[in-house]
């Protein structure tokens, strides 16, 4: 078995206009002061609704995958093909952690699509062809396989550093991430 080289420990999975400046800006600003190479996407890369090459090739050569869910992630098809290429290449490979955050959402309704989960999905149908139906259902098999993983599951806004320690305590605890 050929070992796999890696670019990033970390790639961070998450809607812009929800966290970049929030929860998940703080989360790569710890994860960085801690020498964890972390993959975060530039604005500019999300001007399409396709993932670039070169953000797959981020993903392909992560290790960690944290995809933090929150109310508007659905609203995205930039970011739902993202967790579908994620969870593809990760599929079976036992040496790649996903570890999802749902960051001010239920679970469930991430798995059964309610909530802005629900209103995205049956906005991106109004929108798509019929051509393009089984991308639906890949995106919203994606939501449902995300949200049967273990991850982290906050209510509230709260203390964010706090939230972020929580997080990057978790990643140690794993022994995935070297120092």
């Amino acid at each position: 078995m050929a070992v796999r080289s890696f670019s990033y420990d970390v790639f961070l999975s998450f809607r812009g206009e929800d966290t970049r400046y929030g929860f998940t800006g703080n989360l790569y600003n710890v994860l960085r002061e801690r020498g964890i190479h972390t993959f975060i996407d530039d604005e500019e890369l999300q001007k399409g609704h396709e993932i670039t090459k070169a953000l797959e090739e981020a993903i392909e050569k992560s290790k960690i995958f944290i995809i933090v869910l929150s109310e508007n992630y659905a609203s995205s098809s930039f970011c739902l093909n993202e967790l579908t290429h994620i969870l593809n290449f990760t599929k079976g490979k036992n040496d790649l952690l996903v570890l999802p955050v749902f960051y001010i959402v239920d679970p469930s309704d991430v798995r059964h699509h309610r909530g802005s989960f629900g209103e995205a999905l049956a906005n991106h149908e109004k929108k798509l062809n019929s051509n393009n139906m089984e991308k639906l259902e890949t995106w919203k098999m994606a939501l449902h396989q995300v949200s049967n993983i273990s991850g982290h599951h906050f209510q509230h806004d709260g203390y964010v550093p706090f939230l972020t320690y929580f997080i990057l305590n978790s990643l140690i605890l794993t022994c995935l991430i070297t120092f």
